[in-house]
């Protein structure tokens, strides 16, 4: 009798402990989607106009880290008269589309990191069987979950008869 109520207790512990556990791992997971159009929108803002370098830097950093930051000021920052403008292409790994324009699938995930793979895009310019995707990771900082990593991935596509 006493061991069938210390199963009981135990059971019960198990299965109210068990729930919590997994809860707490998926609010450890970013809201992708949301980043991805933060990220958009601080990049169209400064398409669109001219500031001074702390002013783009501050909100750049609310989504991006120090090290995406700069890889992105590499390719496509203009600077005019101490201003500041960020100019853009709609082909570049550096540019996160709306996700209005295109969709992106979870590659890989973990604790600390989240890999986006853009979908099955049309045909571009470019010449050839290629595909070219947009790759994107996630990390999670000090400051909270940024963008860390910009890059393509090209696909071969097969001959479709």
């Amino acid at each position: 009798m006493n061991s069938r109520i210390m199963l009981v207790v135990l059971s019960f512990v198990l299965f109210t402990c068990i729930p919590s556990v997994q809860a707490s791992e998926q609010v450890d997971q970013p809201d992708w989607q949301s980043i991805m159009e933060q990220a958009h929108n601080v990049q169209s803002k400064y398409s669109n106009k001219s500031v001074e370098y702390t002013t783009i830097r501050k909100d750049f950093r609310t989504v991006f880290t120090k090290e995406a930051m700069m890889s992105i000021f590499m390719e496509h920052i203009l600077i005019h008269e101490e201003l500041y403008r960020l100019a853009s292409t709609d082909f570049s790994p550096y540019i996160i589309p709306s996700l209005n324009w295109t969709s992106f699938h979870v590659q890989e995930s973990s604790k600390n990191e989240v890999i986006l793979l853009e979908d099955h895009r049309e045909p571009t310019e470019l010449m050839g069987p290629q595909r070219i995707l947009r790759k994107v990771t996630i990390t999670q900082t000090e400051e909270g979950w940024r963008i860390s990593h910009l890059d393509w991935v090209q696909k071969e596509e097969s001959n479709k008869e």
